[in-house]
């Protein structure tokens, strides 16, 4: 059995991750983790909050690309729905009003508090975010007794699971190249997208030595 395959079989239990709207509104990164997610190699969610968030940013994206305002609302919101409808069961119902009292004054920006609280009630094992710094690791588990959660960006994340899942995600990474038609692409302009134009540069240096399998 090959050191991949090892690492495989060692770890069967997935992970919970909590994905923040800057997140979700890459699309790259988003087709990673869904992909991921429907080879249950982890499980992914979000809250109704973090999904109008992700809206705002993509709307915000659209337009910089040049699309009008009200196409670029309508095309975010079909992205959302998309989402939604790809992973009915990720969504977190935010009920506990009293825990949000508290979280509010704990994290440096108080509008960050129910990306935590929904991370603690899907008992998240991260959350998944490219603003490191608005959760420090002290203040998302001040409350917490039994269980940290992990505050990562994306490109660590993906490659902590590339490294101990590789022979799966390998798989993953390849379905989602040949799903590109628009324009299709080979491995090599695949992972120099991902370098330059999404800051994934841990995840290709790993992929670099399995471009031919992806």
């Amino acid at each position: 059995m090959t050191n991949e395959l090892i690492r495989d079989s060692q770890l069967s239990e997935r992970r919970r991750l909590l994905l923040d709207a800057n997140v979700l509104a890459s699309a790259v990164k988003r087709d990673i983790f869904f992909t991921f997610a429907e080879s249950k190699l982890i499980d992914i969610f979000w809250s109704t909050q973090i999904l109008m968030e992700t809206h705002k940013t993509l709307v915000q994206i659209f337009s910089k690309n040049g699309v009008a305002l009200e196409l670029a609302d309508s095309k975010a919101k079909l992205s959302i729905d998309r989402m939604v409808a790809q992973h009915p069961n990720s969504i977190v119902n935010i009920l506990d009003s009293n825990f949000r009292v508290i979280w509010q004054y704990q994290m440096p920006d108080p509008k960050d508090q129910h990306v935590v609280e929904s991370a603690y009630l899907c008992s998240a094992d991260a959350i998944v975010t490219e603003n490191l710094r608005d959760f420090p690791v002290d203040k998302v588990n001040q409350f917490n007794s039994f269980k940290d959660i992990r505050v990562m960006n994306s490109d660590n994340l993906i490659v902590e699971i590339l490294m101990t899942r590789t022979a799966i995600c390998l798989d993953n990474i390849r379905r989602i190249r040949l799903r590109l038609k628009k324009p299709p692409m080979d491995a090599e302009t695949l992972l120099n997208l991902w370098r330059d134009r999404q800051n994934l540069h841990k995840t290709v240096e790993f992929l670099q030595q399995y471009k031919s399998r992806i």
